[in-house]
């Protein structure tokens, strides 16, 4: 079921953050909330930086995003900036504005919180009293209030500005670890705050909450082991990343066509969309032979987001490359682009219309398939590297000047070392400070090799011409 948006009439609504218990949280209204706006699509030259906390930093739904402008539109530079910080929330983010996102001078930026903000210690079945009542209320009072303020500072720098709603809390699967009842709920409360703050300033809005608790919510109803997030109720895995990059692309109304080519052999027509097509001869066997450029690459879906294809229509939405020939005469035809087989189909089939993009042994799909690879090795190198240098100096020097030095920062990693306790919640953060004077020093060569593969990738998503033969089947 879709979450339900509701008005703001007064100064005070109330917000769900604990089973039945109804909390007021003081909202400063604006007057009758407006539909938010619709995040314009990105143009050549835009510099995007997506701010958040671990569900960007070590995510992907930023990186997918990227790989669907580098495959649809090749001819457009989209330089893309991951700017999440593990554990970090909308007051952490508002004290790095200025050296870990203001200084990359972004076009557009994209923030999402709430994960950390709503503080999830706070809940749970043995969590409770006026005590704890209040500072959940605290938490999400801050969290308003420092989103407006980053709205407010990345509008006054001259970026565009896209609001995130949450990735849901999986407060509801069966299974470990314990289920904190009322975390969701408090994000429920935060997507509506954002849902809010969207309306009232006109900034663009991606309702990943809604989405996400639609899907969840249907799907166990079927199997209540499922979840859309991750086994830790909180990170979303590859699947979850994929439906969130759904949803920024359809909030952005992306065109659904890679490309389309008609070919009518009985009224000998021709009809391409964002192609070209040329030396369309018949075949003296019945069959067909052409060659066809189209102007875009179809989007390569990694095997390990094709569970999410059964969760949204993404493939009939935003992955569309056909190709449909009338007239063949009935029986069943072999594809072959640049001589490579690629499927035998019936002239029904053809008829209809064929999914091009759907067919991964096509030379387009695996030339899409090298970008994914340069996308992906790019992405590792910056949340597994560049990030985790940020994250460390944001930790240990969060005042200093930037950019800090090796010297700097190194005296103080073996105190915290020393003072971080030995929970598995802190072992990412334990490898980083480990690492971190080894990564510092060749930080200057991660960011080359970063730009390289960007740049690499923006080259390899160039698309080429094919010869197509459709031959009857042997």
């Amino acid at each position: 079921m879709n979450v339900r948006v509701r008005p703001v009439h007064s100064r005070l609504f109330l917000v769900l953050l604990e089973g039945a218990c109804l909390l007021p949280l003081l909202i400063a209204s604006r007057g009758a909330a407006q539909p938010a706006a619709t995040p314009a699509a990105f143009q050549d030259g835009d510099r995007w930086c997506a701010l958040g906390d671990s569900i960007t930093h070590g995510g992907t739904y930023h990186d997918l995003v990227q790989l669907f402008y580098l495959t649809r539109f090749p001819g457009r530079t989209v330089v893309a900036f991951n700017c999440g910080i593990s554990g970090d929330t909308a007051a952490g983010a508002l004290r790095r504005l200025d050296w870990d996102v203001l200084a990359k001078r972004p076009t557009v930026s994209s923030v999402m919180f709430g994960m950390n903000d709503v503080g999830r210690a706070l809940y749970g079945n043995d969590r409770g009293g006026p005590g704890v009542a209040q500072q959940r209320r605290e938490h999400i009072a801050s969290y308003r209030e420092n989103l407006a303020l980053i709205v407010s500072r990345l509008r006054e720098a001259g970026s565009r500005v896209i609001l995130l709603t949450p990735s849901i809390f999986d407060q509801t699967f069966e299974g470990e670890p314990p289920k904190q009842t009322g975390v969701n709920d408090a994000l429920s409360a935060c997507a509506e705050i954002v849902r809010e703050l969207a309306a009232s300033s006109n900034c663009a809005v991606v309702d990943i909450f809604a989405l996400m608790e639609r899907i969840n919510r249907e799907q166990q109803a079927k199997d209540l082991a499922f979840t859309v997030v991750g086994p830790d109720r909180v990170h979303p895995g590859a699947p979850g990343h994929f439906l969130m990059a759904y949803a920024f692309l359809k909030a952005q109304e992306m065109p659904s066509l890679v490309s389309r080519l008609s070919i009518d052999l009985v009224n000998n027509g021709v009809a391409v969309e964002n192609g070209t097509v040329e030396d369309v001869r018949k075949q003296h066997d019945g069959g067909l032979l052409f060659t066809w450029a189209a102007r875009a690459l179809p989007f390569p879906v990694d095997p390990e987001i094709q569970p999410a294809l059964g969760l949204v229509p993404f493939m009939q939405e935003l992955n569309q490359e056909v190709l449909q020939v009338l007239g063949l005469r009935r029986g069943r035809y072999e594809l072959r682009v640049d001589d490579s087989s690629t499927g035998v189909f019936t002239a029904e089939q053809f008829a209809a219309g064929i999914n091009l993009a759907a067919i991964p042994d096509t030379p387009q799909f695996v030339q899409a398939l090298d970008v994914l690879r340069l996308v992906k090795a790019r992405a590792e190198l910056v949340s597994e590297n560049l990030r985790r240098i940020a994250q460390v100096e944001f930790r240990l020097v969060p005042d200093l000047p930037r950019p800090v030095t090796l010297d700097q920062v190194r005296p103080l990693i073996d105190v915290r070392l020393l003072s971080l306790e030995p929970v598995p919640d802190n072992a990412s953060f334990r490898r980083a400070l480990e690492l971190y004077s080894q990564r510092k020093s060749r930080e200057s060569e991660a960011l080359g090799s970063a730009d390289r593969l960007a740049r690499l990738a923006g080259l390899t998503a160039q698309p080429r011409s094919h010869i197509y033969l459709i031959r009857p089947a042997r």
